[in-house]
């Protein structure tokens, strides 16, 4: 794996840790609107990365897929099969 892909996907783990934990703080001052304003604005973070990295090397899960593209994922190589 190229160091620009690694460079992207820890980006992509950072904002999915910070969204996470985010929404346990929601969970229980769900109507805290800084607490609301983060979590909004990391999600269109995440969104745009996400977006960018799967435009260039492929779908992080099954979940990124329509329903006629996911055979496609399903049969092709998993990453740590491809040599990459």
């Amino acid at each position: 794996m190229n160091e620009q892909r690694k460079k992207c996907l820890l980006e992509i783990m950072k904002l999915d840790f910070a969204l996470q934990d985010s929404s346990l703080f929601l969970d229980l001052r769900p109507k805290d609107p800084a607490a609301l304003a983060y979590y909004q604005r990391y999600l269109c973070l995440y969104d745009e990365k996400k977006s960018a990295y799967e435009g260039e090397y492929g779908p992080l899960s099954n979940r990124s897929l329509d329903a006629f593209a996911y055979s496609k994922y399903a049969c092709e190589p998993f990453p740590w099969e491809r040599g990459q």
